[in-house]
């Protein structure tokens, strides 16, 4: 029976007890405020009436927005849990004094200043506590936890308002409202209990992210506002609640005055008095809130899961719509219990729901206050500006005003599900650190404030007596492109040794001022320093990359006896001489620099040789590349990757022809910028008869090699589709060459990518749970064997599978980047993991996200062993031989090498067959496990 309740309502085992606390933590708050907003309302309607309840909405507003900013300079100082504490305290002080003054007072004594109070008392108790229970709440949950048990403790809610309405209803006239009030305040006790126990009993999930960890611990209200406006998705989340509380406050209007004219119209049969009212609002709320539980325990959870969060999110504002759709041309008492539902059913039960879980993608330094803000807030000047409107309108025109909200509403939900993916995305950035962000990129998110004051630093460093200190702020200045800093760069170019000014003229070669006219005048007079040499022939290799030097009086530093790099700015001179100067003068510079290029490339000095590729670089033509090429198997690395470097300089489609070379330097290269540069080349050539075999030799890059291949495969065009979807459909191949060709294929033509989705999907899905199942059961099935290398094997089999997977479902949901999507779920951090597996259903397909959801949620094992029998078709209670034969066939060289050993092992028949005839299509490295296995088993036999 317990099992059927926790599959009933999503526990998992271990969960029971926590869940427990939570449901009668919602079931006390619920009762306590139900109770007391109940009896409250019936009191103003009998002793005020309707017309007075736009000038409470408009107090109540105020008050809310007052509390709110308390509540949100606590958060800075304090946790949810602590000030849910200091408020539930303070309402047990008051609901003492208040049922002081009840025995002393009748309550038809009592001046209408104290109805009022008291309803604008209950309802700020109500708002307050509704925010601060869900943030006390979500301190506890993930948003995967939160999709499955929130509903539950949504529906422990309406639980109490249920015995709250049917108190009310069935006890009233008996008990008194004395007692009632007694009753809220001893529920608002065992509330207050309940917490300390869940404070004490249940561990908090942490949600701080890495970049929060750089951009340090702000909490100032700039940074919290320009945290909010730099998120449009919680712009558009609070907007949706503003339009939601003027929706709200008008419905609230138009059904009390209905329900106010059926009581003194004799339409309901009953005595217009406060406890007729309350037992009417208790009854039918009782009602709706057993509608809220059956919804809220069995059917939101499993709805979510079926069409998800983004669809779900329409149905409050389509409901609306439809509603005020029929009241605005016509009035009943049936409407306004329509309108009674709206309000305190399906606000509660599917919007409020929706809130809690869309929240989960509001920034995390936001997280805990936007339900504050939202609640006491946005809401509360929603309600402030529809009670100034509902003053002012006529009775039949505010049921038009709700209709013209109600359209809003459905303009803002669409907003809010199209922005909801974004923003996930953009959460688990938050969390993960990236190295391939610039300082440009970290600095983006400051306040004013923090950019005015790092630029202060900035001009200190630079002003520094410390030389290391100038260069790293000369090093940020050029980073950031701070461009009004460049003159206090050339102003304090002076201040540098020797050796710092050859750093700083390496620092400006390729930055964006490069050439700015007060920084070439002072290097020009650096060039003239000629007491220096040590950093005057930099200077002059800067000023004559940029024709800056004269042909004629660069001549005699050709001369063997003059530095190298004074020799070659000359060289380089020469090499670019303008194209006005005579044509016999032109054809000389450019031979006496072409025999003294040459000559610098056939010195034994290594030295002399990288400098003769340096000038290659400035010079592109077909022979630059040619010269290049000749010292690809140079002995030297530096040599080699600056030749890979001039060639990606130079590099052109009409050079195609040196691709093979090219690709054979990749091959057998293990430098990373030597592939990078040789990548570059492949680029330019544009030859489709090469892209499958880069392809293929991704498996060992680097992940700045395989973006630099994505990017340039992509480039190529369209011309290559054919040959990428064909990397990507064999299952002979490995998975990092799939992968990749995954995103190209996404880039250049998604319907090629859809079109054949389903098809390489089902053969994964079998692959992933053939290795997950058999992972986790095949040493139980075969204790007498050591599977350990097998196990493992198969668990780092099935991780590649799901990566692979994952990579090709965010690549048909056009996401962004997709490691950052594979990274979050293998976070630690569960809320993190969550977000991730939130953000990975937003993708694709619920079929898809449907079976995929076992393998990477964390499920108990007993249910993604249920999954393996209800998913997987194929593959079904194998024996080890076949489990081995399987794996042989992995693209894996590991995966085989394990086969093969265990096939040794348990002595399958035919194994050094197999294994002989394996050597054919094998690598390497699979050639010297295969021998040395064969050979062991050779001695054993001897």
């Amino acid at each position: 029976m317990q099992k059927v309740l926790r599959n009933i309502f999503g526990i998992y085992p271990g969960e029971v007890l926590s869940t427990f606390r939570f449901v009668k933590f919602s079931v006390f708050w619920a009762f306590s405020t139900s109770c007391f907003e109940t009896l409250a309302d019936g009191l103003f309607l009998c002793h005020v009436g309707a017309d007075g309840l736009p000038f409470v909405y408009f107090v109540i507003a105020l008050a809310l927005i007052l509390f709110s900013s308390i509540i949100l300079y606590l958060l800075r100082l304090t946790s949810p849990y602590r000030i849910l504490c200091k408020t539930l305290t303070l309402f047990l002080i008051a609901s003492g004094f208040l049922l002081l003054l009840f025995s002393y007072h009748e309550l038809t004594s009592l001046p209408n200043t104290f109805w009022y109070l008291l309803k604008i008392y209950s309802r700020i108790f109500f708002a307050v506590f509704l925010a601060l229970g869900w943030t006390f709440i979500d301190e506890y949950h993930d948003l995967q936890d939160a999709k499955r048990v929130y509903s539950l403790y949504s529906a422990a809610y309406f639980m109490g308002l249920i015995l709250s309405g049917t108190c009310i209803h069935l006890f009233l006239d008996v008990l008194g409202q004395r007692t009632f009030f007694t009753f809220s305040a001893i529920s608002v006790f065992f509330a207050l209990k309940e917490a300390r126990r869940i404070n004490a009993n249940v561990p908090v999930v942490e949600d701080d992210g890495i970049e929060g960890a750089f951009s340090g611990d702000r909490h100032s209200l700039s940074s919290m506002v320009q945290k909010l406006l730099g998120s449009p998705y919680t712009i558009a989340l609070l907007a949706l609640s503003l339009l939601q509380a003027f929706t709200l406050t008008t419905t609230e209007f138009n059904y009390m005055e209905t329900f106010e004219t059926a009581f003194q119209q004799g339409t309901l049969q009953k005595t217009f008095t406060a406890s007729n009212l309350s037992e009417f609002l208790g009854k039918w709320r009782a009602w709706i809130s057993f509608s809220n539980v059956l919804i809220g325990g069995f059917l939101y959870r499993p709805f979510v899961k079926k069409f998800g969060l983004t669809n779900v999110v329409l149905i409050p504002s389509l409901f609306f719509f439809f509603l005020y759709l029929t009241w605005t041309f016509h009035d009943s008492l049936p409407i306004a219990i329509l309108g009674l539902i709206a309000v305190d059913g399906i606000s509660f039960t599917i919007e409020d729901n929706n809130f809690n879980l869309l929240t989960k993608a509001v920034p995390s330094k936001l997280k805990s206050k936007v339900r504050i803000v939202n609640d006491s807030f946005f809401e509360p000047i929603g309600m402030m500006i529809s009670s100034v409107l509902l003053l002012s309108l006529p009775l039949y025109q505010s049921r038009a005003f709700g209709l013209v909200l109600s359209v809003f509403l459905i303009i803002a939900s669409f907003l809010v599900r199209a922005l909801y993916s974004k923003a996930l995305f953009t959460n688990l950035k938050e969390h993960t650190l990236r190295f391939k962000k610039t300082l440009l990129d970290w600095t983006s998110s400051w306040t004013k404030r923090e950019k005015r004051l790092a630029k202060e630093a900035i001009v200190q460093k630079l002003q520094s007596p410390k030389e290391s200190d100038k260069l790293l702020a000369i090093r940020t200045i050029l980073a950031l492109k701070k461009e009004d800093l460049v003159g206090v760069i050339s102003e304090e170019m002076s201040g540098f040794t020797d050796l710092g000014k050859t750093t700083l003229l390496t620092l400006l070669d390729n930055s964006f001022c490069a050439s700015d006219q007060n920084i070439l005048r002072k290097i020009a007079s650096w060039a003239d320093c000629l007491s220096r040499v040590e950093f005057q022939q930099h200077a002059y290799f800067y000023l004559a990359k940029r024709k800056l030097l004269s042909p004629e009086k660069v001549l005699h530093h050709l001369d063997a006896h003059h530095p190298l790099w004074i020799r070659a700015s000359a060289i380089l001179t020469l090499k670019k001489t303008p194209d006005c100067d005579s044509l016999d003068k032109l054809a000389l510079h450019r031979t006496i620099a072409d025999r003294e290029l040459h000559l610098l490339l056939s010195d034994p000095d290594p030295t002399e040789v990288l400098m003769g590729l340096r000038l290659l670089r400035e010079t592109p033509s077909v022979e630059s590349a040619q010269k290049a090429l000749t010292l690809f198997s140079h002995a030297k690395l530096e040599i080699r990757r600056e030749a890979a470097h001039v060639m990606a300089k130079v590099s052109d489609p009409s050079m195609y022809f040196l691709a093979p070379k090219i690709l054979a330097l990749l091959q057998e290269e293990t430098d990373s910028k030597t592939r990078l540069y040789c990548l570059e080349s492949l680029g330019k050539f544009s030859d489709s008869s090469i892209v499958k075999e880069i392809l293929l030799k991704t498996v060992h890059f680097r992940p700045v090699e395989k973006r630099l291949t994505e990017k340039i495969i992509a480039n190529m065009g369209l011309k290559n589709v054919p040959l990428i979807l064909s990397v990507l459909k064999d299952v002979q191949a490995h998975d990092k060459p799939r992968i990749l060709a995954s995103k190209i294929l996404a880039r250049l033509s998604p319907a090629q990518l859809h079109a054949h989705l389903d098809a390489i999907l089902h053969v994964e899905k079998e692959r992933a749970y053939f290795y997950f199942y058999y992972g986790h059961t095949v040493q139980t099935s075969y204790p007498d064997i050591p599977l350990k290398d097998l196990t493992q094997t198969l668990l780092t089999s099935f991780q590649s599978a799901i990566d692979f997977i994952i990579h090709l479902l965010a690549a048909v949901g056009q996401v962004e980047d997709p490691e950052l999507l594979v990274l979050s779920l293998h976070s630690k951090n569960a809320k993190v993991h969550s977000s991730a597996i939130e953000a990975l259903e937003t993708t694709c397909s619920p079929s898809v996200f449907s079976w995929i959801l076992p393998l990477i949620e964390d499920l108990p094992f007993e249910e993604k062993l249920n999954a393996y029998k209800k998913y997987a078709t194929k593959d079904r209670k194998l024996t080890l031989p076949h489990i081995l034969q399987k794996l042989q066939t992995s693209p894996s060289t590991f995966d085989r090498i394990v086969a093969a050993k265990l096939k040794a092992l348990v002595k399958t028949p035919g194994w050094e067959k197999e294994l002989l005839q394996e050597l054919k299509t094998c690598d390497e490295n699979f050639h010297h496990f295969a021998y040395e296995l064969l050979e062991n088993e050779t001695a054993h036999s001897y």
